[in-house]
């Protein structure tokens, strides 16, 4: 089985381009880091969000290498993201933001938030807090 990541990135389309060149000229498929994203968007205002879910994420995978090589290239060319892992422990969240003196609001706000999320929400009553 192993430990478990969301994985979310919010970038520029010139971005999404570096990443996904990189991504096409992995020879091995299995390496290609963009093969196993749950859904790759497009906003209408040209950002782009990728998402992985349920993802196996180490370090010592070259697929991640690769994935994580591609954040740096952005980061050395000036090239705004949002970076978001959350693992299966609620307190592992991870989030490197490449800050850019023109950081666009679509990305600055990309940020991690974990939630709860319960079907029976509307089922509970107020319970009395002076027992």
């Amino acid at each position: 089985m192993g430990y478990r990541s969301q994985v979310y990135l919010k970038t520029t389309t010139e971005g999404w381009l570096i990443i996904k060149r990189r991504n096409d000229r992995v020879k091995n498929p299995d390496h290609r880091m963009l093969r196993y994203a749950k859904s790759i968007k497009k906003t209408p205002s040209g950002f782009y969000k990728i998402q992985f879910n349920d993802i196996k994420w180490y370090e010592s995978y070259e697929k991640v290498r690769q994935f994580m090589d591609s954040l740096e290239i952005l980061r050395e060319q000036d090239i705004p993201y949002s970076f978001i892992r959350i693992g299966e422990d609620s307190s592992d969240i991870e989030h490197k933001v490449n800050h850019t003196d023109d950081m666009p609001d679509e990305i600055y706000s990309f940020e991690p938030v974990v939630d709860v999320n319960d079907d029976d929400w509307s089922c509970y009553e107020d319970v009395d807090k002076e027992v």
